[in-house]
This record gives C-alpha cells, structure tokens and sequence, in this order.
C-alpha cells in the first residue's frame, strides 16, 4: 500500500518495528509485490528458516507447493533485467554519497557533490504550502534538503519501472520517489514525485562501496 493510503497510526507503527528489528526496509516494500501465500513461504523459509512441511501446514497445501510459493517469491523480488538498469543509470556511487549526506543534513558534503546549476524538482504535493516546485543552484537545494532529512532516512535504494531510485518508504510504505542524474562526478539533477500504484518496485543492483 502507498503510505497516503495507510491509517497515520500504522506508518508510525511500522516505523519504530523496522528501526528495532533492523528489518530492511527495501524488503517491506518488495514484500507487498508478493501473493499472500508466497509473502509466508518466503518469509518462514527464506528469513526464518521453516520446514517447508511445517509451511506446507500452515498454507494448508502440500509441500511441493510451499516450495512453488518460495520459489515464485524469490523470482518476483529479484533484481530487475540488466538491460533495463542500465538505462540512464546514474553514477550510484556519486548518488549514494549525496543521500548518506541528505540523511544527516550535511550541507557542505551535499554541496561538494551537487553542480552548481545542479536543479530539484518536485511535485508541489510532496512539499510545503507555497514551496517552490524548482530550486536551482547547489547551496539553495543542500540547504533545503537538510530541512527534510527526516523524511530521507525514510528513503531506500530500489529499482523502480527499471530505473535505480531512492523511494522514500516510512513504514515500509511508499510515499514518493527521489530519480538523481549525475554527470561528470557531480549530482546534476534530482527529480521528486509521488509514488504511484502502478509503479513497479525491484529489487537493486549491489551497493556500491563507499
């Protein structure tokens, strides 16, 4: 579910589990992508490590069976194709860098990595009343960027319609997406906008090493 479309509560609820649990949070949201059946094979046998007889029981089916919803799961939360990351793909390493700085609201590392003309924009719903949908210039996008690092250490790396993302996720919930370009070695462009329902979420490619 789009985190608009979950009760205030459960967000906040499902917030304070993911940071005691350490759960990942690109896995809450993959898991969504899943059929009930195949969310519980996956979940007891890939994450706990049930029996798939002791699966089999729980879903009521046979064992053959529990192993088809595994497997079924693991296919679906598996990295996008190649061929489709590869479009457009940003620097991740440059990128990764400048959301690790956004999540503490590090300006000057932000400013180090942004281009000067770099420009942020931003669906006028996923900001404050009155608040400018573009913001061009790399002092004016750090500064304003570190009023929402609350929001940003809501936000996980994800494959999304084929492209490498940020998706800014309280609860597990998707609440908007954050598209970075970069050219040069430096962040270029950083795009914002709602999560939509029929965005396809993956799972992405390895991290870089920072």
């Amino acid at each position: 579910m789009l985190a608009d479309a979950v009760p205030a509560t459960d967000p906040a609820a499902d917030e304070a589990f993911l940071r005691a649990e350490d759960v990942s949070r690109a896995l809450m949201v993959l898991l969504d992508r899943l059929t009930p059946p195949q969310r519980v094979a996956y979940v007891l046998h890939d994450l706990f490590s049930t029996p798939f007889d002791r699966i089999a029981e729980v879903l009521g089916t046979t064992v053959p069976n529990a192993k088809q919803h595994a497997s079924r799961a693991r296919r679906r939360l598996a990295p996008g194709r190649p061929e489709a990351e590869e479009t457009g793909r940003a620097d991740q390493e440059i990128v990764d860098a400048f959301m690790a700085a956004a999540r503490t609201g590090d300006t000057s590392g932000m400013i180090a990595l942004l281009a000067p003309d770099c420009v942020r924009d931003a669906e006028a719903a996923l900001l404050p009343r009155g608040g400018r949908t573009t913001v061009t210039g790399a002092a004016d996008i750090a500064a304003e960027t570190a009023q929402f690092r609350d929001r940003i250490r809501a936000a996980c790396r994800l494959t999304v319609d084929g492209r490498p993302m940020y998706v800014i996720a309280p609860g597990g919930h998707p609440f908007a997406t954050i598209e970075i370009s970069t050219a040069g070695g430096q962040v270029t462009r950083v795009t914002l906008r709602s999560a939509r329902t029929e965005d396809r979420f993956d799972a992405p490619g390895p991290p870089s090493v920072l």
